[in-house]
């Protein structure tokens, strides 16, 4: 049996879109042709969301904007235009949608948001001298360690990472 990612829990029935329960989801029979899926002796397609909603991205700039003072003083006029542009990427936006098993933060994908700070900031978007553990203590507002710490200098795919930095360089004042 093959498995698909659900970004969105929906299906549709004849073209009605129906949600689908987090059981439904575990009970799914999957047929990869025609990109169906079989539950039951019912047929539903998916629907993916390859769009964040507009709550998820100001949930997002609210987080990173928690460290708009790390940020480079060339920079501080445009990090909310480059935040936008990295979130309403096409091929960037299925980065930040939270994974049904989060058990932190269910509204979107904080690794993910971290990895790009970590990007951000090896580029100068986001002042290189402060340390994985000064913007963990900005951004979550805690004292406490996490292993959201370690994810900062992680980064990204390479494919991901050549997007980010093509949008750095053409924002760059």
């Amino acid at each position: 049996m093959v498995g698909i990612k659900i970004f969105c829990p929906m299906a549709t029935i004849n073209n009605n879109w129906y949600p689908i329960s987090e059981q439904q989801k575990k009970d799914l029979k999957i047929r990869i042709d025609n990109g169906e899926m079989e539950t039951n002796g019912k047929v539903f397609r998916i629907k993916t969301v390859n769009k964040l909603s507009e709550e998820t991205i100001s949930q997002i700039l609210s987080y990173v904007g928690k460290i708009n003072s790390l940020v480079n003083p060339k920079w501080k006029g445009g990090i909310q235009t480059l935040w936008l542009q990295i979130l309403n990427h096409k091929e960037l936006s299925h980065l930040f949608f939270s994974k049904p098993q989060s058990k932190k933060c269910k509204e979107f994908e904080k690794n993910n948001v971290l990895r790009i700070v970590g990007i951000l900031r090896e580029n100068n978007v986001y002042q290189n001298h402060y340390n994985n553990t000064q913007i963990h203590r900005l951004i979550e507002n805690t004292n406490k360690d996490s292993n959201l710490r370690v994810v900062i200098g992680n980064g990204l795919d390479r494919k991901f990472t050549n997007i980010i930095l093509c949008i750095i360089r053409g924002c760059n004042r």
